[in-house]
């Protein structure tokens, strides 16, 4: 499986195996990276699930009258809570704040 930057200029490509490269706010709103094994762009749900947020937000942000567009800039624009919950508690530890 290979995800691909179908966006990026002939002077930057890009393509990963097995992995999808950071959701920038750029390329949520673009619809994400291409994934070849299903040939399509990746979904909101599938931008949420990859940063760690609850497929839940989807719906929220429909009532709420925001695009799938929209939710993909801000789904690019977080960042990732597993990400987050590695590092903080390090974080504090090293203020001691822990």
């Amino acid at each position: 499986d290979y995800s691909l930057d179908i966006w990026s200029g002939r002077d930057y490509p890009c393509r990963m195996t097995d992995r999808v490269p950071c959701i920038t706010r750029t390329r949520g709103g673009a619809g994400g990276y291409y994934i070849t094994s299903v040939q399509r762009l990746l979904t909101v749900e599938e931008m949420l699930n990859l940063q760690g947020l609850p497929l839940s937000y989807r719906a929220v942000a429909r009532r709420e009258g925001v695009s799938d567009r929209q939710l993909g800039m801000m789904v690019g624009n977080a960042i990732a809570t597993n990400v987050l919950r590695a590092i903080l508690p390090r974080m504090l530890t090293k203020i001691g704040k822990q």
